[in-house]
């Protein structure tokens, strides 16, 4: 009888013009927006590796010069972008890109790509994760807000109570139907998705398929509350209208009115300091001669194990220009460490308080798994400037101890280094957090998820075992 019920749903969603039309529309969106990801995706990691080799070439190749000059000559380091970051691009358009690593300073990440967006795309670019996350499930809603109150106000609700079906099996049998019809629009766009990653080829080297499958479970589910919560209003109120506008009204406070919310709520709990603020704490704390004193303490013993000294009278034997070189340098790591630390921490705690709250509504639950799934959340984003910011302090390092211990003994004439000297900094790479290290932190949003699933069920059952009354 249910597989009955199934097809019978099933085939009357097909007949449906509401589903016929906004399915074909939102099909084609989907399609839109995965083939503008993918091509997006292709061109700019080709062109963060062009120009990431293109530095390495250029470092390697660079005439010669004095090592500090060569510190100050810098290279960039360009983010890599993770292939499932072509569903969900996260925060990757207002966070940069790549940024310049030079002596003495830790410089912002740069050229964001919001700041190149057209006036059409300031109102937000089209993305799988936007289709998914609000037209998808508006499209449930549409479709069915009256899969039971309309068979109550047409009569046909008393005729299948009077055949004896249980209404449990009965909804359950609608809810398989509907969902059958929508997977017509979900499961080709998780394989074209499937496909485009596999045509990438590099899902190997940053576990994208790993990634990939549970940004696909998070979403079946995701959809699934939507889709039983939708057949539960609808069999608990007595006409199609008041269903309609319980949901659209759901689905405004979901996917409009509580993520904006959130996240005034979390900019107003944990305050970011502007980019002058900021600049002036990095400045005031390089005046205190306290971090000079701690960086002293750490980069002494390292020196005097590294190349045997016997203890720090020796060190006056070594160039004085590159002593005060790695004074400098690792009091400024002290500085920079401490200075973006704590910006870096408030913006973490932003996103800590949403994720605290993300049980408020299931897009709230979503949208922290989907950007870490991706690789698009802040935390990736962080890791790639320690990442670079750790390489820059190679490079410094391997520069100031060159001077250290070759400065002064070429006789007259200032000291150059050549090829053998850029050839000892290894090249640049930027690891790629594991999935573990993605979904460090989202035990929140994942439990919210689950609970949302799990109540929407049970609001499911408890509306079916209650239809009878009604």
């Amino acid at each position: 009888m249910i597989s009955t019920i199934v097809r019978h749903e099933f085939k009357g969603a097909l007949r449906d013009g509401r589903f016929r039309w906004a399915g074909i529309i939102i099909a084609l969106l989907l399609l839109a927006a995965l083939f503008a990801g993918w091509s997006y995706h292709r061109d700019i990691s080709a062109q963060r590796r062009e120009a990431a080799h293109a530095e390495q070439h250029r470092w390697l190749n660079q005439p010669e010069k004095n090592p500090h000059s060569a510190a100050h000559y810098g290279v960039y380091a360009f983010k890599p972008r993770l292939t499932p970051a072509l569903i969900d691009p996260g925060v990757e358009p207002y966070a940069g890109v790549a940024t310049w690593m030079e002596a003495h300073r830790q410089n912002d990440v740069l050229y964001r790509p919001a700041e190149d967006a057209t006036a059409a795309q300031r109102f937000g670019d089209l993305t799988v994760a936007l289709v998914l996350q609000l037209l998808l499930p508006l499209l449930i809603v549409a479709v069915g807000f009256g899969a039971v109150s309309a068979e109550r106000e047409r009569g046909t609700l008393r005729q299948v109570s009077a055949l004896g079906l249980s209404p449990t099996r009965w909804l359950f049998g609608k809810a398989l139907g509907l969902a059958s019809a929508f997977a017509l629009l979900a499961v080709p766009a998780l394989l074209c998705s499937g496909l485009v990653l596999a045509a990438l080829q590099d899902g190997a080297t940053e576990n994208a398929w790993g990634r990939f499958g549970l940004l696909a479970l998070v979403y079946l589910v995701y959809l699934a509350v939507f889709l039983f919560l939708t057949l539960g209003v609808s069999a608990s109120v007595r006409s199609s209208r008041a269903s309609l506008i319980i949901l659209l009204g759901v689905w405004m406070l979901n996917g409009l009115l509580v993520p904006r919310t959130l996240s005034e709520l979390a900019a107003s709990r944990h305050p970011v300091p502007s980019v002058a603020e900021v600049k002036n704490n990095v400045a005031q704390k390089q005046q205190d001669p306290e971090y000079a004193r701690r960086a002293r303490e750490i980069w002494e013993p390292r020196v005097i194990a590294k190349y045997g000294l016997s203890g720090v009278e020796e060190l006056n034997g070594l160039s004085s220009r590159g002593l005060q070189l790695l004074r400098s340098e690792s009091a400024g790591y002290l500085v920079f460490d401490e200075a973006y630390g704590e910006l870096h921490d408030q913006i973490e705690a932003q996103n800590a308080y949403q994720r605290a709250r993300s049980w408020i509504a299931p897009l709230a639950a979503l949208q922290p798994l989907s950007r870490a799934l991706a690789g698009t959340d802040f935390a990736h984003h962080r890791a790639f400037i320690e990442s670079a910011e750790a390489y820059r302090r190679v490079i410094q390092d391997t520069m100031n101890e060159d001077i250290l211990l070759n400065d002064g003994k070429q006789g007259s004439g200032p000291y150059l280094a050549g090829a053998d000297l850029w050839a000892k900094v290894p090249p640049l790479v930027i690891p790629t957090p594991t999935l573990g290290d993605a979904l460090r932190g989202q035990c929140a949003p994942l439990v919210a998820l689950v609970a949302w699933f799990a109540a929407t069920v049970l609001f499911f059952v408890t509306a079916a075992r209650r239809l009878r009354a009604l």
